[in-house]
């Protein structure tokens, strides 16, 4: 009997590579398949086939008021490896109305977070 490839279970720490520039993000993937960004936002992760996960996390924005300026639906399919992972993908950033305003690729480079 073979034994599943290990999953992305843990808390990683990412850079986040957009169009108008990179940021640094905390994600955690708990093993019952929720995703959480520790700044806000949460989601699922699941497993593709061996090696391979995708993510999909919502993320409120906030004004610089302090109040809710829509959100970003991040989709990202991931090749993971025992202390990185990559990952290419969309963000759809929907305004306080829920509209859609712009899509954005995304690409991520994370390693375990000690």
């Amino acid at each position: 009997m073979s034994q599943a490839s290990p999953g992305p279970e843990g808390s990683w720490a990412a850079q986040v590579h957009r169009p108008l520039g990179t940021s640094s993000v905390v994600v955690h993937f708990t093993p019952q398949g929720q995703a959480f960004l520790l700044s806000g936002g949460s989601g699922r992760w699941w497993r593709d086939r061996p090696g391979r996960f995708r993510f999909s996390v919502a993320e409120a924005m906030v004004n610089q008021a302090g109040g809710f300026s829509g959100w970003v639906r991040i989709e990202q399919e991931a090749v993971l490896e025992p202390d990185q992972f990559t990952s290419q993908g969309t963000s759809s950033v929907h305004g306080e109305d829920g509209a859609l305003a712009y899509d954005a690729e995304v690409t991520i480079v994370a390693r375990r977070a000690a």
